[in-house]
């Protein structure tokens, strides 16, 4: 009894201690909570930076440095060095930081970023970038202790301190740790911990014309709030959103930056979840197609992942909120499909000593998103700040440096370390210091990464297949002509990705390989073949996409590489290749071509061979064929606009795209589909459809060149659907009784005889329909592009997806985007009612049941049902007209 007694009250006193603690925690995140909003540094992960901070590292690299240290350093010496401060990555060194696969070009110490300040600063923070989209010239901006520097890169080799922007508020407080840049439009925003700080709003534009050594001052200043611990600009819709502040209890704070960039305005904010450290928000394109369209946060709020709906910055909405085994919830990025958000737990190595550990968030479906599993890294480095660009995954790992992984396997969080460059080379333990973040956005393909003790570190990482330049916060590529490229080692070629507004490129065409001379056909990992444009072709053409030949059958993922002239001499050189795009289709088997259609339409001219390479990684199933008694370069197919020459085949189990062997004198299998341009003018600029605005990238936390884009995606092939769809003005077609173009071979034709001509194809095989578009009542059809849905394993083309559809039904499949970002109705123009040459009729109709008269909007208006819908189109009017014959587009009577 006695020691009943006992035990009862060892588990009182023991459950007691218990609610003591829970209580005390508890306190202790009320205390925190209070602590936040009335001192400097925001969070627990932050303040530990304190105790480790460091002096100024010195640059381990340099003439100094080499003349110091030359028995350590093997291959290394300033006379071989790529610049005054840069070092190749040989032998697992660049200098006397550790590497793999990353040189480095050039570093900048803190006292060289201070002196247009006249600082003694001892650490950075935070690095951003921005590029000229005109000039192509690029810059990285990076946070200091007094204020903001400003470097131009153009030349990585050799970087140019272009000065300072001085801070706000009192520099010798403890905020003045931390700070953070976005850009948007060509003004750099910047906030900091430190009180009264707000928002300095900087001109980019300045840097342009700017000397050596500049002390700048603000373009403009927002002081809506005092500190915040970090920023996000959707470029997208114009909104920044601060995060971190002394406002809205920590939580996002909405401002309109579109209005008036250097004067935003404040539209609200989101505290319903309490203090937010970082976050990403996009014009959702991912899978869960109730949210298409609108903007989405993710939110990295300290024990949780948080995704709110801020379409309505008035009224926001709580979609979910995750919550995990978390030490702290830091900061993470969607992957450019939307489909996983992966992020980093900035205390999980600090408290747990395990290796840098990377989550994988599956957020397919937004209402219920799940845990996928997690990437343990080499080191047991603190993660910080990670950015996707494509399938690559750029982090800022504190001591452990710039960090680059590829993801191989997403469900299986099967990610490759690629590449490494270490800023801390003493010890990749769990400490706060070493690499704050990086940028890896700029079209060069340059990555600068801030290294807090360090200073900036401008880097090129090799063996990734440099991208369009794509802007952090759209999910698709924006493409930015680079008039000055920079000079880097090697010298890499990309397409000009440009079109002209004034180009009239509407006349369709497809050219198909023939292989009746060749060899069967086999299968490979790809094929590289050219393409050249006819002199007599002056305006060039616009490449649509290919159909080609998968040995196998269901869905499996091609992408698509381009490059000037032609691709002999460079089937294994990636840095000479630009990337067009990954594309999931349908494998049909051998015989039966499936069509892609690109993402970015590439112009070309006549002034030069494009190269092209089509590859599938994930087996060997692209058919190709062998022709051993022709030579590289023979033209193995042409009509009147273009050639196809004998090309290369890639084949292998290798997973690098351009690791394979290689096959030459092999042909490509397919077909060619282009537009021809009657006309184009020179200067280059960016068409509509190469600035998509719903995510799919790139990309706020991303880069700002080009930041005006869209609400609607168009990924889309070329389309006619307005003033482009014009007849031929010179074509004419060469039948047996005459030589005739368009206007003259329909002149005094009936509804029945101009049907029959336009099917009519002339001697040389020209079919009539595709040269008088307008006439012949075809500016506008619908595709064959098939769809794949996330709901189906099954594709879905036009006919398919609309068939037994009410009109409501219709209306939102056209705006329904699949798995490849593809916008239905982009492809089916048509049936989504997009064709000029059938819209409704805006005439009054009078019915007997009426006295007020109705038209097409004002009859449909209530039929929300497919036989109120069918009964209408079949009425009446007073006049004797047939409603269907008024409201054509409405009733899909067009033809």
């Amino acid at each position: 009894m006695i020691i009943g007694t006992k035990l009862s009250f060892w588990f009182f006193t023991r459950m007691m201690w218990h609610h003591s603690k829970v209580l005390a925690s508890e306190a202790s995140i009320r205390s925190n909570r209070r602590r936040t909003q009335n001192e400097t540094f925001p969070h627990v992960g932050c303040a530990e930076m304190l105790r480790d901070r460091e002096p100024p590292h010195p640059k381990l690299v340099g003439p100094s440095y080499a003349a110091n240290n030359s028995e350590s350093l093997g291959s290394y010496s300033n006379e071989t060095a790529l610049g005054e401060t840069g070092a190749r990555c040989a032998n697992g060194r660049a200098g006397g930081y550790p590497c793999k696969n990353v040189d480095l070009l050039s570093i900048l110490d803190l006292s060289e970023l201070n002196s247009a300040l006249n600082e003694v600063s001892s650490e950075a923070n935070d690095v951003w970038g921005w590029t000229h989209s005109k000039s192509g010239r690029e810059f990285a901006i990076i946070g200091l202790e007094h204020g903001t520097a400003f470097v131009e890169i153009t030349n990585p080799t050799r970087p140019i301190y272009l000065g300072a922007l001085r801070t706000r508020g009192n520099g010798s407080s403890s905020g003045r740790l931390w700070r953070d840049i976005k850009t948007y439009d060509r003004y750099a925003y910047i906030v900091s911990e430190i009180e009264g700080h707000g928002i300095q709003i900087f001109n980019m534009g300045r840097l342009l014309t700017a000397s050596p050594n500049t002390r700048f001052r603000e373009a403009g200043h927002f002081s809506g709030f005092g500190r915040a611990h970090n920023l996000f600009i959707n470029e997208d819709t114009g909104y920044a959103y601060g995060v971190g502040t002394d406002k809205c209890s920590g939580g996002l704070y909405f401002m309109n930056l579109k209005n008036n960039p250097t004067d935003p305005s404040s539209n609200g904010c989101y505290s319903a979840d309490g203090y937010t450290h970082d976050v990403e928000c996009v014009v959702y394109n991912g899978p869960t197609l109730v949210y298409v369209g609108k903007e989405i946060c993710f939110a990295s709020n300290q024990n949780s992942v948080t995704i709110i709906d801020v379409s309505n910055k008035r009224n926001p909405i709580l979609i979910k909120r995750f919550t995990y085994a978390h030490s702290y919830t830091h900061q993470g990025w969607l992957t450019d499909d939307h489909k996983y958000f992966i992020f980093d737990d900035e205390l999980d190595e600090v408290r747990k000593s395990w290796n840098t550990r990377t989550y994988v968030m599956d957020v397919r479906n937004l209402r219920s998103p799940s845990m996928m599993s997690f990437y343990s890294g080499r080191t047991r480095a603190i993660d910080h700040n990670q950015y996707i660009r494509g399938n690559i995954i750029y982090q800022a790992n504190y001591r452990a440096g710039l960090q680059v992984l590829r993801i191989n396997n997403m469900r299986s969080s099967d990610f490759e370390e690629i590449a490494f460059f270490d800023v801390y080379p003493s010890n990749n333990g769990s400490g706060f210091n070493g690499a704050w973040s990086n940028y890896p956005f700029f079209p060069s393909g340059i990555v600068v990464v801030s290294g807090i003790e360090q200073g900036l570190f401008v880097l090129k990482v090799g063996g990734i297949l440099p991208e369009p330049s794509v802007s952090p916060t759209t999910s698709l590529p924006t493409i930015s002509p680079v008039t000055s490229p920079p000079t880097l080692p090697p010298t890499t070629s990309s397409p000009t990705l440009t079109a002209s507004p004034t180009a009239k490129c509407n006349l369709p065409f497809e050219l198909s390989t023939s292989v009746s001379s060749t060899s069967a056909s086999t299968n490979g990992n790809g094929i590289m073949f050219d393409i050249r444009v006819k002199n007599n072709v002056s305006g060039g053409i616009v490449v649509d996409g290919f159909s080609i030949e998968i040995g196998k059958t269901g869905i499996t993922q091609v992408s698509i590489y381009t490059k000037k002239h032609n691709h002999v001499g460079y089937e294994q050189k990636p840095s000479f290749w630009t990337f067009l795009g990954t594309y999931n289709i349908i494998g049909k088997g051998k015989g039966n071509p499936t069509t892609v259609y690109l993402n970015q339409k590439l112009h070309i001219t006549s002034e030069f061979k494009q190269a092209f390479y089509i590859a599938q990684l994930d087996s060997n199933d692209i058919l190709y064929s062998v022709a051993n008694a022709v030579k590289i370069g023979h033209r193995i197919a042409e009509n009147e606009q273009i050639y196809v020459m004998v090309g290369t085949a890639l084949k292998g189990t290798c997973c690098d795209a351009f690791g394979q062997l290689t096959i030459p004198k092999s042909i490509f299998i397919g077909t060619v589909k282009y537009t021809v341009c009657r006309h184009i003018n020179q200067s280059p600029i960016i068409p509509p459809s190469l600035s998509p605005s719903l995510s799919h990238k790139p990309s706020t936390n991303k880069p700002s060149s080009s930041p005006t884009t869209s609400q609607v995606p168009s990924v889309s092939p070329t389309l006619s659907l307005s003033s482009n769809c014009e007849d031929s003005k010179v074509q004419e077609f060469i039948f047996p009784w005459n030589t005739l173009n368009c206007k003259k071979l329909f002149i005094s034709t009936n509804a029945q005889q101009k049907k029959n001509r336009c099917s009519f194809r002339d001697k040389k095989g020209l079919l009539v329909r595709k040269y008088c578009p307008q006439t012949c009542g075809v500016c506008c059809e619908d595709t064959r592009q098939e769809f794949l849905f996330f709901w189906s394993s099954i594709p879905s083309n036009c006919k398919k997806l609309f068939a037994s559809t009410s009109a409501k039904q219709k209306f939102n499949r056209c705006k329904k985007v699949d798995t490849n970002g593809l916008l239905v109705r982009k492809y089916c123009p048509e049936t989504c009612g997009l064709c000029k040459t059938c819209e409704d009729s805006s005439i009054d109709m009078l019915f007997p049941w009426s006295k007020k008269p109705s038209n097409c909007i004002k009859l449909f208006k209530t039929a929300n049902t497919a036989k109120k819908y069918k009964n209408r189109c079949n009425l009446v009017d007073m006049s004797g007209v047939k409603v269907k014959n008024r409201c054509r587009l409405t009733c899909n009577s067009c033809n």
